[in-house]
């Protein structure tokens, strides 16, 4: 099968196993891609190169990665709680597409790459 029809059957399987096991809360699928890997865990931030020693892999490659910690002071840790990451990321302000788009704008200038030219036109 193609990328595209393997990504739906991962996703597909994903889904039916989230439904399927509902008797276990702390059960939770972080990422079942063959193109994205989202780790996960419940830690502080300096123990992940630790706790994933691929992290450290100078082979380990990407194009992208987002990075997120949490510290909340309202809820106790959960695997449901947690953003999955999956394909999009928010910061918990939902509401504030305005200052989402002025934060982005804010700091677009610091984000350069020799592969893509002048944007400014």
């Amino acid at each position: 099968m193609d990328d595209a029809a393997f990504e739906r059957a991962l996703y597909i399987a994903r889904r039916k196993a989230e439904k399927a096991i509902t008797d276990d809360s702390d059960f939770y699928i972080p990422s079942l891609s063959a193109q994205v890997v989202s780790y996960k865990g419940l830690v502080m931030p300096s123990y992940l190169p630790v706790f994933y020693k691929d992290l450290n892999d100078e082979r380990l490659e990407t194009a992208i990665c987002v990075f997120h910690q949490r510290f909340s002071t309202n809820t106790w840790p959960q695997w449901r709680l947690a953003q999955p990451f999956r394909y999009l990321a928010h910061n918990g302000e939902i509401n504030t597409v305005q200052g989402n788009r002025n934060w982005a704008l804010a700091r677009g200038a610091k984000f350069a790459t020799s592969l893509i030219e002048n944007m400014d036109a």
